[in-house]
């Protein structure tokens, strides 16, 4: 599941462990750089793009 730096903003990040902290950026980069949709790839998420392109398996 998608978790993103919105879950930190705005809110107490008392009691917060690091390894949570990182967990959830590596998520959210994750996220970033395989699944979000983009207009410039034709509304396909990256990882989809380059399927389509033969690049990826």
């Amino acid at each position: 599941m998608h978790r993103s730096f919105e879950s930190f903003y705005g809110r107490d990040r008392e009691g917060v462990s690091l390894e949570d902290f990182a967990s959830r950026l590596d998520d959210c980069m994750r996220y970033y750089r395989c699944e979000r949709i983009k207009r410039s790839l034709g509304w396909m998420s990256p990882s989809q793009y380059r399927k389509s392109l033969g690049l990826a398996a």
